[in-house]
């Protein structure tokens, strides 16, 4: 597999990825949640940047899996987990993503999976929505013939009606105490239910039975109610944080003099740095996200506050720190939300990251975060090509390089690249070089002077003459006065001291002159008088440009 197509197939791993994420958040959250709609924005972002890079993201339905070419991105051996099987059984065999699409209809995809009735497949839904940017390719599950499957035990049958069964008794538990579709938050019980066991606990008293409560969910006793303050009193540290820290935010942007400018602002400052000495990536992405959706509407103070977070984070030890716990693995989504909080830093500390990650995880979060930030701090990569880094991960860097479109820098960097002692890295350097610098196009440019082909001279001419390279004029009049220009045919004679007057301008005017008197010789008298004419027409051509005011290099 080449380079291009592992980037195609782990660029379309991490759309699949957040493609989860984002049907999770709705799942759990809802539509409108604000965690719900971060999620389907990080998701548009990925597959728009997937189809400006390929063009195409279209991904195979099979029954446990979704195929990009011959590549499976996404499996899952659970079928109740799985979200290609729910897809599949939907009527559904391929979705394809195009340029244009929209977090809309990203989000009107994902109600799809998440909000439809049972009574209508995920086809027939989507056959009514016309998603723009969306296209599926739907077949009828009966049409194709569904086989039941076969690994399912007699046992396992009667296993899998009992937990229905009891799934159904907790359920009407819920909605017999109202507990079921109401109020704003969202729990996530666990796969055996243990804890609705703890609502024996709370007694159904005769309102409950006459279903008489009117806006009340449960009533309480003040022994229970007692028993809920002490839980509260042992609120988790993390979310108390949490919670403290948008408090402050929002008293500082709603009322603060209530609130204490200094305690709110020192807290705002003080609770990231408290994540990272507790080692707890994820806590620290959390805050660093709050700040990023804060600052457009926050107050000077609350700015200040968090502008002195990312100073404090910058400092060499604490990015050191940040560091050490992103490769260690376990939270790489954090690790790279932190990298996002830090700004130009981030870049640097990816690419110490990088080059000690083995997780692999790790370093494919890393590789995308790279990709997307890389033109920040580009000059950081002249570490992933020094000598001793593999190969592969110098290819990697040079594949960074040429998206950054980063001009000098770049040019640096392809030329480090192409000093490095593998072939196969100094080769690929050489090639982007050629593709993506203006040094390495103008030498592509000048050597296609010398092609076998006239026509692929005379292209090579135009273009250098559109382009207006400066550093092209010196190696155009060097060819013209070597000897064997004389055996050129008219056209190209032509074409090159016409480039030369177009890139040249008034510093070409004596070049020409000398061209137009130039000798060669009785038997090559008709070549002389070919290059005389053209050196002639291009010289008059500028110098009526000149006259009216035009560019004078």
């Amino acid at each position: 597999m080449t380079v291009d197509q592992k980037e195609r197939v782990w660029h379309a791993r991490e759309v699949v990825r957040l493609l989860l994420k984002s049907h999770k958040m709705r799942r759990l959250y809802g539509a409108g949640h604000a965690y719900s709609q971060a999620a389907v924005q990080e998701l548009g972002s990925s597959i728009r940047a997937f189809v400006r890079m390929h063009h195409l993201l279209r991904l195979e339905v099979t029954r446990d899996a979704l195929v990009l070419g011959e590549e499976r991105v996404y499996e899952e051996p659970n079928r109740e987990a799985n979200i290609a099987f729910g897809i599949f059984l939907g009527g559904v065999r391929s979705i394809a993503f195009r340029e244009g699409v929209r977090d809309e209809d990203l989000s009107a995809f994902l109600g799809v999976l998440t909000d439809r009735g049972e009574e209508r497949d995920i086809s027939a839904v989507l056959w009514d929505r016309e998603l723009e940017g969306i296209e599926c390719v739907c077949l009828d599950e009966l049409a194709e013939g569904w086989d039941a499957p076969e690994d399912l035990s007699p046992t396992a049958l009667t296993r899998l009606a009992e937990m229905n069964a009891h799934a159904d008794r907790i359920i009407q538990r819920l909605e017999a105490r109202r507990l079921l579709g109401e109020g704003g938050a969202v729990y996530e019980a666990t796969d055996t239910g243990a804890e609705f066991a703890k609502l024996d606990a709370v007694r159904l008293d005769e309102a409950d039975a006459r279903d008489d409560l009117g806006d009340a969910l449960v009533q309480l006793g003040q022994g229970r109610l007692r028993e809920l303050q002490a839980q509260v009193q042992m609120f988790d540290p993390t979310a108390l944080l949490r919670a403290l820290v948008d408090v402050a935010l929002d008293g500082l942007a709603l009322r603060p003099r209530a609130i204490g400018v200094d305690g709110a602002a020192w807290l705002i400052a003080e609770a990231p740095l408290a994540a990272l000495r507790r080692k707890d990536l994820r806590l620290l992405a959390a805050l660093l996200e709050r700040h990023a959706q804060a600052r457009p509407a926050a107050p000077l103070a609350a700015s200040r506050a968090i502008d002195q977070v990312t100073a404090a984070l910058t400092t060499a030890e604490r990015v050191d720190a940040i560091v050490a716990l992103g490769a260690a693995g376990g939270a790489p989504g954090a690790f790279i939300q932190v990298l996002r909080g830090l700004g130009d830093a981030g870049v640097a500390a990816a690419v110490t990251a990088y080059l000690g990650a083995t997780e692999p995880d790790v370093r494919e979060e890393l590789n995308r975060f790279l990709v997307e930030h890389v033109a920040r701090a580009p000059g950081q990569l002249e570490r992933l090509l020094a000598p001793d880094v593999p190969a592969e991960t110098a290819r990697w860097a040079l594949f960074l390089v040429s998206k950054s479109n980063s001009g000098q820098v770049s040019e640096a960097l392809f030329d480090l690249g192409r000093r490095h002692p593998a072939p196969e890295v100094s080769e690929y350097a050489f090639f982007l070089w050629r593709k993506h610098s203006g040094r390495g196009r103008l030498s592509a440019f000048l050597e296609a002077l010398s092609a076998a082909d006239p026509q692929e001279r005379l292209r090579a001419a135009a273009t250098l003459a559109k382009a207006r390279d400066p550093e092209a004029l010196e190696p155009l009049q060097r060819l013209i006065e070597e000897p064997s220009f004389v055996g050129r045919t008219a056209e190209e004679k032509r074409a090159l001291l016409a480039a030369v007057a177009a890139i040249g301008g008034a510093r070409a005017t004596g070049f020409l002159r000398r061209q137009a008197a130039r000798k060669t010789g009785l038997f090559r008298a008709r070549a002389g008088r070919e290059i005389r004419e053209a050196a002639q027409d291009a010289l008059e051509v500028l110098e009526e440009v000149l006259s009216h005011g035009g560019a004078t290099r």
